[in-house]
């Protein structure tokens, strides 16, 4: 799975003081028979994700210029980051992955099981028809 994330900044038509940050993001995956699911998969984290992002966007422009931060919203002003919490969403999203994979894995495994019972049958098919009838 792949992301590809655009963000275009201009100025805002109601203030040209301010700027406007118009996000956009194309998700994709080429793993054949799971394309869609995976692709669902991360549009659903992309969206969890956006809000977390823009908080630490706004945190990041808060401590770079507090002046204009503190003008334009008082909170922003007064944010502070608990790196402590940056670690929670990753070892979700690996677990996350990790059960993804382990479903896959176990798909891969029942797949190659039936694969080769019918394997095994197409051959005591073809060796009983190969054979005179043994009566």
């Amino acid at each position: 799975m792949f992301v590809v994330e655009k963000v275009t900044y201009k100025v805002s038509e109601d203030n040209p003081e301010w700027t406007v940050a118009h996000r956009l993001a194309w998700i994709d995956s080429s793993v054949f028979g799971f394309g869609h699911a995976i692709k669902a998969f991360g549009l659903d984290r992309f969206k969890k994700n956006c809000g977390k992002m823009t908080g630490g966007f706004n945190y990041v422009l808060a401590h770079m210029f507090p002046a204009t931060a503190s003008l334009i919203n008082p909170n922003f002003a007064q944010l502070t980051l608990d790196m402590n919490n940056f670690d929670e969403p990753m070892t979700k999203l690996s677990h996350a992955a990790e059960d993804l994979q382990h479903s896959f894995q176990d798909k891969a495994e029942k797949m190659k099981d039936a694969a080769k019972k019918a394997t095994d049958l197409a051959k005591k098919k073809a060796y009983a028809a190969c054979q005179p009838n043994q009566s």
